[in-house]
């Protein structure tokens, strides 16, 4: 039965390191565009509305949105160092 639960963990596993790998590839598109523009890499506002919004999405147990909140701050601590 663990097995069973497993091979899922591993399936979703992959899915977001394909999904993560696609954003990252937005990322440097977005680098890009600012560095044309001459904008910041930090658009804190940006940040936190979008984490907000992803917090909401989570509408389950206060340690989801926790797992969520750490989650998207790392993803986004990743995507300014590739916009440096």
């Amino acid at each position: 039965m663990l097995q069973k639960y497993r091979k899922k963990i591993d399936k979703l596993d992959k899915k977001i390191v394909a999904i993560l790998s696609k954003r990252m590839h937005v990322v440097e598109i977005i680098a890009q565009i600012k560095q044309e523009k001459g904008l910041p890499v930090l658009q804190k506002e940006r940040e936190e509305e979008h984490l907000h919004d992803m917090l909401i999405k989570c509408n389950e147990s206060k340690s989801c949105k926790s797992y969520i909140h750490n989650i998207f701050e790392a993803i986004f601590e990743e995507s300014r160092k590739m916009q440096k």
